[in-house]
């Protein structure tokens, strides 16, 4: 049997396992130590670099703890697009919510996403830079998923009983306020809750602006309740 030959990586390909794996330990130094206690050299030896290869990718900490942020962002907008892409008639709009709430259900689990939730907001809490930062990023996340709020509605053919806006806002308050919650006090935060709540708020916005009768939307608890009896 001929050796085995190993595929020698790009230059580019080279660089964008480097960086994508510097993003990993960044992620797991930042939700263990802090980002008040973790440094280039943390996240360098952790990831089994050297501080020249950080620096080769990132131009310091706080860049790639930005990049983390806006990953997740980015990973949240992008699968939302794509369920609502999968939907085009109200009468899909039951099984549209439901692949919503597995998503959340999903982002719930990730501890170190919880913890990281709150390191972003200390830091621009105590750096007036970094919060002018933060806002930014998350003014531009918020004008996206307030698109995505609309899509869902028109797809739904209703009309939120609040501005797109402030439904959105408060989709944000859940997503990064539960996760936070459960990653320092997992018993204080039933199993699955984030994705319940979420497919309740939605279900409950859609059905209140919804012409008289339309389709019944199930809520979580009323689909537990049901299999119940």
């Amino acid at each position: 049997m001929p050796p085995i030959q190993k595929t020698r990586l790009s230059r580019e390909e080279s660089r964008a396992r480097t960086r994508a794996l510097l993003l990993e330990s960044a992620r797991v130094v930042f939700a263990k130590q802090g980002y008040a206690g973790t440094s280039v050299d943390h996240i360098a030896e952790a990831a089994g670099y050297s501080k020249g290869a950080f620096y080769s990718n990132f131009a310091a900490k706080e860049d790639i703890f930005l990049e983390l942020l806006d990953a997740h962002m980015q990973e949240e907008a992008e699968m939302l697009e794509g369920l609502l892409a999968s939907a085009r008639t109200v009468s899909e709009v039951p099984e549209l919510l439901r692949g919503i709430g597995d998503m959340y259900r999903s982002f719930e689990t990730d501890i170190d996403w919880g913890l990281l939730v709150l390191e972003f907001n200390l830091q621009a809490g105590r750096d007036p830079r970094f919060l002018d930062i933060y806002h930014q990023r998350f003014a531009t996340h918020r004008a996206q998923m307030t698109k995505i709020v609309e899509r869902l509605f028109a797809i739904a053919q209703a009309r939120p009983p609040c501005s797109a806006l402030e439904l959105t806002i408060t989709l944000i308050a859940l997503s990064y306020g539960i996760p936070a919650q459960r990653s320092t006090i997992p018993s204080s935060v039933p199993k699955g809750l984030l994705g319940n709540m979420i497919e309740v708020v939605l279900a409950s916005m859609i059905q209140a602006g919804s012409a008289p009768g339309g389709p019944a939307l199930r809520t979580p608890a009323k689909t537990a309740a049901a299999r119940k009896r």
